[in-house]
């Protein structure tokens, strides 16, 4: 999608971190932008789990995050922040025309959209030091949250999850990357309803 650059550079603040079992991770890995027990409810059982996780707010404003939690080179549930400037309804669009299967399109803000094994999240973020009228189209933060590999959950369970990983990585990123909307995150995330 030309109009969600990808952004040149390296990430800064490497962190990679192997360890026995899920359990041994911090209640709030990935620079504090996830909780554990969330990947604990959707990644299977092992005995060696391995995070990953970078973070980088460049001078121009523009902001990445990465976080990865990877089981015996098996399954990884992932999330990947990053900058863009896009309208809403064209980041809606790249989704629809890329994912497969039955979306789910919570309301509110931020934006959110759950497929089977995939959750995005579209909200403005006007970098600081920038005005949002100087946006080409408008000043955002994407959200991709996703599981590769064997999962311990599915369904509606598995989406509800990826969810509430993605709103984690959300709001982490939010502060993080000073975004000058503000945004009131749920306390509670929105039921994710597969049957709509």
């Amino acid at each position: 999608m030309t109009a969600v650059a990808i952004l040149g550079g390296g990430f800064i603040g490497y962190k990679e971190i192997f360890l026995s079992g899920i359990e041994e991770l911090p209640n709030r890995p990935c620079k504090q932008g996830v909780q554990r027990s969330t990947a604990s409810n959707v990644l299977p059982a092992a005995r060696n789990v391995e995070e990953s996780s970078r973070q980088t707010l460049l001078r121009e404003g523009d902001f990445l995050f990465h976080c990865a939690i990877m089981i015996s080179g098996e399954s990884s549930l992932s999330v990947n922040v990053r900058s863009a400037d896009v309208k809403l309804a064209k980041w809606k669009d790249f989704y629809r025309a890329s994912l497969k299967g039955k979306e789910v399109d919570l309301s509110g803000e931020p934006a959110t959209v759950s497929w089977p094994r995939e959750t995005v999240i579209y909200m403005r973020c006007t970098p600081p030091g920038r005005k949002a009228s100087s946006a080409l189209e408008t000043y955002a933060l994407n959200v991709d949250a996703k599981i590769v590999g064997e999962a311990r959950i599915s369904g509606t369970e598995l989406r509800q999850q990826l969810t509430e990983f993605a709103l984690q990585a959300a709001e982490h990123s939010h502060k993080a990357a000073k975004c000058q909307e503000a945004i009131s995150f749920p306390d509670t995330p929105p039921r994710v309803d597969a049957s709509r």
